[in-house]
């Protein structure tokens, strides 16, 4: 807020810990509500004083398309015919 400069927080912008990856499949598992909805408490709890403007996800397009639809984003999850790389996990209709 110095200088009459205000933050802005993204929660996420495609930095999705491995673990939760490797464990359920991230964003493609319900479980993740869980685990996101408790790192959102965590930040609002610790930063909320501070922050005023929050944003969830950041071009949740890209994550969507980029992620799992094209797979030229992480996590790189792609189906013919729409990836377009040779992706070897395809999973785009779940």
């Amino acid at each position: 807020k110095i200088h009459g400069i205000e933050p802005h927080v993204t929660l996420y912008h495609n930095d999705l810990p491995q673990v939760l990856e490797d464990e359920y499949e991230g964003w493609t598992d319900r479980r993740i509500i869980d685990d996101f909805t408790a790192f959102a408490n965590v930040c609002f709890r610790e930063f909320g004083e501070a922050v005023k403007f929050w944003t969830t996800i950041n071009e949740p397009n890209m994550l969507a398309i980029g992620g799992y639809d094209l797979g030229f984003v992480p996590p790189r999850h792609c189906s013919p015919p729409f990836g377009l790389f040779n992706c070897s996990t395809g999973n785009s209709s779940t």
